[in-house]
């Protein structure tokens, strides 16, 4: 640091995180004190001026109110813009993916042809009525198994979908965002 150690202190206490960069708040959140440390510089009652420079730094410093929680945010506040500009194309394909399951019409037509398939098959039990199904439920489709060989229970809602619309198969591509949505 360039700067007195006031200066770095009030630089803190100001919440300055471009004067001070990223790198030296990495290194100042890296050289704060453990709490035995902390504990031999509070009982500290001599002549500060007989201490080091460092050690007259960290006495100042601990007398910044949440000095750590300081240096933290603004470390946080330094690397946010860094940081947006790596997630925001991750965001903005999670958002586009979402907008594409939301207006995917053959996507709710299939997802309706389970709900009614499971429906049918639970007719009579306590989960008759179903208005829907989890997203995590939908693996399980492959374990209800029907009575010919190597069938379940997913053959069968895409038999029927491919007789009532042949396109209603083709929803995996008009999905392709999701690929990239889930990197």
């Amino acid at each position: 640091f360039r700067n007195s150690n006031e200066g770095i202190i009030q630089l803190i206490r100001q919440g300055a995180h471009k004067e001070i960069r990223a790198e030296r708040l990495l290194g100042l959140l890296n050289i704060l004190p453990e709490s035995n440390e902390l504990n031999m510089l509070k009982s500290f009652n001599g002549d500060r001026t007989r201490l080091g420079s460092a050690e007259q730094f960290l006495l100042q410093l601990l007398e910044v109110p949440n000095y750590k929680l300081r240096i933290e945010s603004m470390l946080l506040k330094e690397e946010f813009p860094t940081n947006m500009a790596y997630l925001e194309p991750c965001i903005n394909a999670i958002l586009y993916a979402g907008d594409n399951l939301i207006s995917n019409t053959d996507l709710h037509e299939v997802l309706y042809m389970i709900v009614y398939a499971g429906n049918f098959l639970n007719s009579g039990g306590y989960a008759k009525k179903a208005a829907g199904v989890t997203l995590a439920s939908l693996h399980k489709l492959t374990e209800i198994r029907a009575n010919k060989p190597g069938m379940n229970l997913i053959h069968f809602v895409a038999i029927q979908a491919e007789c009532r619309d042949p396109k209603l198969l083709q929803f995996p591509a008009q999905l392709t965002m999701l690929e990239n949505a889930s990197k």
